[in-house]
């Protein structure tokens, strides 16, 4: 019997009700019926099998050893289940940071096993062996004959988890700006392994934006010149990101110099007095989409643009 066979056993399958005794044999004249009977105390209703609650989760002890974890209705129960062993598995897809691309399918004893998460976005997961389950040849690695993420790559795995689901931009900046300063911590093991920055850095790909919609673009230049300083456009450096800002905030000032003489002026029109082709008009799509120094009004099926009032934000504090 298999292990989660003993477990749905114990804990999932029913006890059957107790066989009825052996009815006495009838009588051959029919008995007289009582005149009054005593009224019959009804039977507590067995609960049906799909009506128990039973939970199970593999979790970790201090020495990161998996054990399986049960809980009932009533009680608690936790096994161990003696992997000795552990394989570790990636997304899969084209966008696989290379600090994880390095560890696909490898084994590991599970003392030894690289702690995860290996980059910001990591959505890698180990698979759990037994030693005589281990597949034929297998060849057992070391840690350390790899590259391995900084100490800090937790705090930005946390961080990029928040912020997706952050909405209030004092706050995305307050995030992003605690991970730009681990920057070079953070770019080192990739720096010294010859790897690529990992494709998804959500300080590095967000920061600049935000203060880009707030007009700020003294910040966001030093956003962009801290990251490239730190590698992580790696094996880019960086001068297209320079050069994205420095179009995006011609687009932008055009923009709002027109809105300020044209206070009202309609979204659909002001394209013709602010012509541009190709990649500036992408970003003045993107300005009129996303800028917080315009204020949007509906009118009919487009939008009266004002300037709108300068924000007290985070990102103005020295």
């Amino acid at each position: 019997m298999g292990f989660f066979d003993f477990i749905t056993k114990k804990f999932i399958s029913q006890p059957t009700q107790d066989e009825p005794t052996r009815s006495e044999p009838k009588p051959i004249h029919p008995q007289p019926k009582p005149v009054q009977s005593e009224p019959k105390q009804s039977m507590p209703k067995q609960t049906e099998p799909d009506n128990i609650s039973v939970n199970m989760h593999i979790q970790y002890n201090n020495s990161t050893k998996p054990t399986i974890k049960v809980q009932t209705p009533d009680e608690t129960y936790q096994y161990d289940l003696n992997t000795e062993y552990v394989c570790l598995s990636t997304s899969g897809d084209e966008n696989v940071c290379p600090m994880c691309a390095q560890f696909e399918g490898k084994f590991f004893p599970i003392q030894d096993a690289p702690k995860l998460p290996l980059c910001p976005s990591c959505a890698c997961a180990y698979k759990h062996y037994l030693k005589k389950d281990l597949p034929l040849n297998t060849e057992i690695c070391s840690k350390d004959d790899f590259a391995l993420p900084a100490k800090c790559t937790s705090i930005f795995y946390k961080h990029q988890q928040n912020l997706y689901n952050e909405t209030d931009i004092d706050k995305q900046i307050r995030l992003c700006e605690r991970d730009i300063k681990k920057l070079p911590e953070f770019m080192a093991p990739y720096i010294s392994a010859g790897f690529p920055a990992p494709p998804e850095l959500i300080c590095r790909d967000l920061l600049p934006e935000l203060y880009m919609q707030l007009g700020e673009w003294k910040k966001a230049e030093k956003a962009i010149k801290k990251c490239i300083d730190s590698q992580a456009y790696s094996p880019d450096d960086g001068t297209e990101e320079l050069a994205n800002l420095a179009s995006y905030q011609k687009i932008a000032t055009q923009a709002l110099l027109f809105i300020k003489e044209h206070p009202g002026c309609l979204q659909r029109n002001i394209y013709k007095a602010v012509p541009c082709e190709g990649e500036e008009r992408e970003q003045f799509k993107d300005f009129l989409k996303n800028s917080k120094q315009i204020k949007k009004i509906k009118h009919g099926n487009t939008n009266e643009l004002y300037l709108n009032e300068v924000q007290k934000t985070i990102s103005q504090k020295p």
